[in-house]
């Protein structure tokens, strides 16, 4: 018979380490070569300041869970 040859512990071991070894080698050098995204290293407009306060917008009435809250408006 001339079935597929059994795998060996040896040759297992060194697939399993020349992957392992592959894998962050190719993924350093993909992130080497790519260039930053200026959304995430720049600082935007709108992380510039605070937004609107809360009594800007009122959205309805509150359940009777919420009957003894006061609401203030925070700047």
């Amino acid at each position: 018979m001339n079935g597929p040859t059994p795998t060996t512990r040896r040759g297992f071991l060194r697939a399993g380490l020349a992957a392992g070894v592959a894998v962050p080698v190719t993924a350093t050098l993909a992130r080497a070569q790519a260039a930053p995204d200026p959304l995430i290293t720049e600082v935007q407009d709108w992380a510039r300041y605070t937004g609107d306060g809360v009594d800007v917008t009122p959205y309805g009435m509150p359940i009777h869970f919420e009957a003894d809250v006061i609401r203030r408006n925070v700047p």
